[in-house]
């Protein structure tokens, strides 16, 4: 189980052992933003956003990362393609989903073994997620069987406080529905 802490301007990752109920560091990861770490389905690897020393899209350090699990001192970078954050394991280990910038979603496959190795980053048809540059949490997750779950804000975004709607919409088959009124060639 993973916590991340925010000490001053930065958070940390750290893991609890539940063995021993102990808390400690997880190798030593830091970000200016919140990390959002995920395990992958087989409970081997991890992966989590880091944003260090200047925002933005230009330092080679910010992005996502993939470390294993229990760590060792092993770390891959997911090849940039923009500010890229919030990362969500697919069904299996072979494929990890992100937002690589707003409103939109990417996937890339994951090759673990025998060496660790990312495939070609592939964009995905614009999420319903509203998710910002800014967003301090994932609004959307896969589920086991591959289907997306994701959170949107009902009705006008600038309606706010006691007049907001109060309301919850699932959306089922979106990827279905939108490559039947868009058709690929």
């Amino acid at each position: 189980m993973f916590s991340q802490r925010r000490e001053q301007r930065n958070y940390s990752l750290w893991a609890l052992s539940l063995e021993t109920k102990k808390v400690t560091p997880f190798a030593n990861v830091q970000s200016r933003n919140p990390i959002g770490a995920t395990f992958s389905p087989d409970g081997r690897w991890v992966a989590y956003g880091s944003v260090n020393g200047s925002p933005g899209r230009d330092n080679p350090d910010n992005g996502i990362y993939v470390e294993p699990f229990p760590p060792t001192r092993a770390r891959y970078q997911l090849p940039k393609e923009y500010f890229d954050f919030h990362p969500a394991w697919g069904p299996s280990t072979a494929e990890l989903f992100y937002i690589p910038t707003a409103s939109a979603l990417s996937a890339i496959p994951v090759q673990a073994q025998p060496n660790f190795a990312f495939g070609k980053a592939v964009r995905l048809p614009r999420p319903l997620t509203r998710d910002r540059i800014n967003s301090d949490f994932r609004d959307y997750d896969v589920m086991p069987d591959g289907r997306f779950l994701s959170s949107v804000p009902a009705g006008d975004e600038s309606v706010s406080g006691a007049d907001a709607p109060q309301q919850i919409r699932v959306v089922l088959n979106w990827f279905t529905e939108l490559q039947q009124r868009v058709p690929v060639k």
